[in-house]
């Protein structure tokens, strides 16, 4: 994303604002086919450009579909030209645009960051031909540049035509200047392999669902080179749908260069069928979560150990929370908890008291690193560094749902939303980053770091090294004092195994977190858990019990999107 603060805010609000699969006008479905296309009728169409070396120019090569703010769909082929990969650094791809060779204002090229092609794909054979782009930064919806929505991977319905648009080569052999459209029906297995047993025996997918055949137009009307990659869509209730990619069809004998055969079937790839693998792509390319873009980055080199990097703005997603007790006129500090967004803190489920009458949770300060200072001084390489808290009212508090017949220590999570955003141009305060995946491996050791309850040095940030365990050794030893955990995946079992100096408790809230090196290139803290409750404090034995956040990372996306979507 671009921007570092409100970027998330901006993006969520684009998507609300402009929902998938619509237009600014409201078209006709039904199209006449080989017609022009209007301004805004096809917002989710693009052009995929290429250049072969980094002085030569970009040219116009394959469709394209948007299907998100950064996730652009099409076919392998087009990105694997006689069998050698482009790298992202040589593509473009175009939205908004009608004419080819005069683009107009509603137009805007992105760069593309990374390209995912299907491990599977043949370009023997076409099979599997589809391919994802992230571009480099956020597409800007507006009436002419919108995504399309995607079909869910278990919509095996027959549908009988598909709509496919495209600047592919005309009957001159010219590639078109402005966008046309089609209409085309779908036609079954049987009657396209019969159509031309040698071709369609190679292409046709023999599980009959990875690709399908289209074609036969009462207006002859077809695809042609230059129209690969683009979508075949299909309109249900009121919104426009991606059932297809155009992948290929038979080539003339007859003419130079192997031009297509206008006459005879083309395979589309069946995008319910992928679906499932493109939800996968997209969670592993994204850096976190939230999708935010400069969430818990680390400037020392990846071989440093954790124990040898500092603790002052070293973890600037670290937090307060302050309660009012009573009547008393000064903030209590009783709980920690961590930015995950510039307007969400979260923290653990029993740091919220909805029932209670004299302790109200009241702010959150933000940038602390001695609570007993402010401004934080600190030297840091021969140079004095001043550092201001921010403090923020809480504006709402969402726990994890829980029912009656639930242990009092399951599913102990909460989020706050700030009353207002986060100040993101201070170095001490920084979002961390929230794994994607459920099963993201943590590695050991991981680190803790917050402020403890009590000892000499409780008013400072400390650090710990600890290990995960099997969550079993928790189950085990927690059993024995009637304690239930819940879920098995929603906790983590946290073990010390060097003795620390202070072996008081961490606040509950306090992040634990691991570093890995993203597919840019760049170091980042992901939150893995968020401490809940532990046992014995002067021993290397005891376990304590976090709150797995990756367990509800699909609750967290929701609730953020949906308060900033109602904003």
């Amino acid at each position: 994303m671009k921007v570092v603060i409100f970027l998330l805010v901006a993006a969520l609000r684009d998507v609300a604002s402009f929902s998938c699969g619509k237009t600014a006008t409201i078209f006709s479905t039904r199209i006449s086919n080989g017609k022009d296309a209007e301004e805004g009728e096809w917002p989710w169409h693009g052009a995929l450009y290429y250049r072969t070396g980094p002085n030569q120019p970009h040219q116009y090569r394959c469709g394209a579909t948007l299907i998100g703010p950064r996730t652009v769909l099409t076919a392998a082929h087009c990105i694997v030209p006689n069998g050698i990969a482009i790298v992202p650094d040589n593509v473009l791809v175009k939205f908004g645009m009608i004419s080819r060779n005069h683009p107009g204002s509603n137009a805007k090229s992105y760069g593309v960051q990374r390209i995912v092609r299907h491990d599977r794909y043949d370009p023997k054979t076409l099979q599997q031909d589809i391919a994802l782009l992230r571009t480099v930064e956020e597409v800007h919806f507006s009436d002419y540049i919108r995504p399309v929505c995607l079909p869910s991977a278990s919509q095996e319905d027959i549908f009988e035509l598909g709509h496919t648009v495209g600047w592919g080569l005309n009957g001159g052999d010219q590639l078109e200047d402005t966008l046309q459209h089609a209409s085309l029906p779908v036609v079954s297995y049987t009657s396209c392999l019969r159509s031309n047993p040698t071709h369609f025996a190679t292409v046709l997918a023999r599980d009959g669902d990875s690709n399908f055949c289209v074609g036969g137009s009462l207006d002859n009307a077809n695809v042609c080179q230059g129209d690969s990659g683009g979508g075949l869509f299909q309109v249900r209730d009121h919104s426009w749908f991606i059932r297809g990619i155009i992948s290929t069809g038979p080539q003339t004998v007859r003419q130079m260069h192997g031009r297509c055969d206008t006459s005879q079937y083309v395979t589309a790839t069946n995008v319910s069928y992928f679906r499932e693998w493109i939800d996968k792509v997209e969670n592993g390319w994204r850096n976190n979560l939230l999708d935010l873009a400069d969430c818990g980055t680390d400037d020392h080199d990846v071989s440093i150990p954790e124990e040898e990097k500092p603790t002052f703005l070293q973890y600037p997603w670290i937090t307060v929370m302050e309660y009012k007790i009573d009547e008393a006129r000064k903030a209590k500090a009783m709980c920690g908890g961590v930015l995950i967004h510039p307007r969400f803190v979260l923290l653990a489920g029993h740091c919220v008291c909805e029932s209670c009458a004299i302790i109200t949770l009241n702010s959150v300060r933000l940038g602390d690193y001695n609570l007993s200072t402010d401004p934080d001084m600190e030297t840091m390489f021969g140079e004095s560094i001043s550092t201001y808290t921010q403090t923020i009212p809480v504006e709402k508090f969402i726990r994890y749902p829980t029912s009656a017949n639930q242990s009092r220590y399951a599913n102990d999570l909460a989020l706050i939303k700030l009353s207002r955003p986060a100040d993101l141009s201070s170095v001490n305060v920084r979002p961390i980053c929230i794994p994607t995946e459920a099963d993201y491996p943590i590695g050991n050791p991981a680190t803790v770091s917050g402020w403890k309850r009590a000892g000499d040095a409780a008013s400072v940030v400390q650090r710990e090294s600890v290990h995960l365990v099997d969550n079993g050794l928790c189950e085990q030893q927690y059993g024995r004092i009637r304690v239930e955990l819940g879920v098995r995946d929603s906790f983590l079992c946290v073990e010390r195994r060097v003795k620390a100096t202070n072996c008081g408790s961490f606040l509950s809230g306090t992040p634990l977190q691991s570093v890995r090196t993203d597919y840019d290139g760049i170091n980042r803290y992901y939150l893995r858990g968020l401490y809940a409750f532990g046992l014995s404090r002067c021993n290397l034995n005891f376990t304590d019990v976090y709150v797995n956040v990756s367990y509800f990372g699909r609750w967290i996306k929701e609730v953020v999107e949906l308060e900033i979507g109602v904003e």
